[in-house]
């Protein structure tokens, strides 16, 4: 992934039983582990607002 560090952090955050375990299950399907998943989306997140401010 572009801009990763090797300094990692603890991230906690509460999420709904059911979407954990769907999440969970999907991820276990696709052999992928969550951490990977929430990474790439939260990087994804990042660069859409990045973009959509940078054209205000």
């Amino acid at each position: 992934m572009a801009n990763e560090s090797k300094d990692k952090i603890f991230f906690r955050t509460r999420i709904d039983a059911v979407i954990h375990k769907r999440f969970k299950k999907l991820c276990v399907d696709e052999d992928v582990t969550m951490e990977s998943v929430v990474n790439k989306l939260i990087e994804d997140w990042i660069k859409h607002k990045e973009t959509e401010s940078e054209k205000k």
